[in-house]
């Protein structure tokens, strides 16, 4: 496994102005990073002073749409919406399709599975489409609490299943590849999952690309960890997101694996790679993840970004664009 140890630039993006702060942990090492460092933490003081939402109440979750739905930037590649029949209801894809075509890439966006939509990522998913030319799928899956999140995996699970089933017409390629962002990280993983057990079809899958997700949403000690003070996502937004997407669930029923991806079988899975950033609660998420992804005996590879929060490959800096173009020339890398 190679943890490669990353420096920051600057923290500032209008996508989440709704934040907090960042778990405490002892100082990272830099490995040479040093002069990156005053500028990462400019922003992260930055970052203290944006208010924070009550996403228990209606006006605070129609702020979180607002803000956590923003979209990620402009694309030179028009993307084009479609609909696909799923269980529920008709679900919105959107596909970034470049000339030619050598795989195609299921991005499944974050938002803490109670907002967010595709257009997060247009400006990464339509470079990985131009500079690795794959086609790349993202799936408009519905949210809680108006939905149960066995209805997030349904819909994730819908768009898998149809590509699997019409990629080579479609596209003219049947490999695939797996992407996912913080909720969308978590939702990949357990759509991955469901491609071996339920679709017999984890043969097509070649990869699968990790940024900052949940896979143990009991909470692992980095999660506990986190103060009411943690940038971006703290112990109240933790909580809140608790109560509202898993209403009623205790922790032992949510270390179930058809909810954290942690305690699944992840043997015979594709290569994985994991970027989370020092100072995220969900650091342990993402070590604990990849350490289990390697000893299942899978190719596996972590990035751990020094005094990063969650979210940060969303800011407009020079490390989101760094962490961002290391996707790329991972999936470049698989394609080879």
């Amino acid at each position: 496994m190679k943890f490669l140890l990353l420096k920051m630039f600057g923290i500032s993006f209008s996508l989440l102005l709704s934040a907090s702060l960042i778990a405490q942990h002892a100082p990272f090492p830099t490995n040479g990073y040093d002069s990156y460092m005053p500028e990462i933490r400019l922003w992260n003081k930055i970052l203290l002073a944006y208010p924070r939402l009550d996403i228990t109440t209606a006006k605070g979750l129609a702020q979180a749409r607002v803000v956590w739905g923003q979209a990620g930037g402009k694309s030179i590649l028009k993307p084009q919406d479609r609909f696909i029949k799923g269980k529920g209801s008709n679900i919105r894809i959107r596909i970034f399709r470049p000339d030619s075509i050598r795989a195609v890439v299921l991005d499944i966006h974050g938002g803490g599975g109670i907002a967010g939509r595709p257009e997060n990522s247009d400006s990464l998913n339509g470079e990985m489409a131009r500079f690795c030319r794959v086609a790349v799928v993202s799936v408009d899956y519905r949210l809680a609490p108006e939905n149960p999140f066995e209805a997030e995996v349904e819909d994730c699970d819908a768009i898998a299943a149809w590509l699997i089933q019409n990629e080579t017409n479609e596209f003219g390629t049947d490999k695939l590849i797996f992407s996912g962002l913080s909720a969308g990280a978590t939702l990949g993983a357990l759509t991955l999952l469901d491609v071996r057990a339920k679709m017999h079809s984890i043969g097509r899958v070649i990869g699968i690309n990790f940024f900052y997700g949940a896979f143990d949403l009991s909470r692992t000690p980095s999660c506990r960890m986190a103060g009411s003070h943690s940038l971006i996502i703290d112990s109240v937004i933790l909580s809140q997101l608790r109560e509202v997407v898993f209403p009623g669930k205790s922790a032992e029923e949510l270390r179930s694996a058809s909810y954290s991806p942690l305690y699944a079988d992840l043997k015979g899975l594709p290569p994985a790679l994991f970027s989370v950033g020092s100072n995220d609660p969900m650091i342990d998420d993402n070590t604990f993840m990849a350490n289990r992804w390697e000893a299942s005996g899978n190719q596996t590879t972590l990035y751990v970004y020094p005094e990063c929060p969650h979210a940060f490959s969303l800011f407009p800096t020079q490390v989101a664009k760094l962490a961002n173009h290391r996707v790329i020339d991972w999936i470049n890398g698989l394609l080879k």
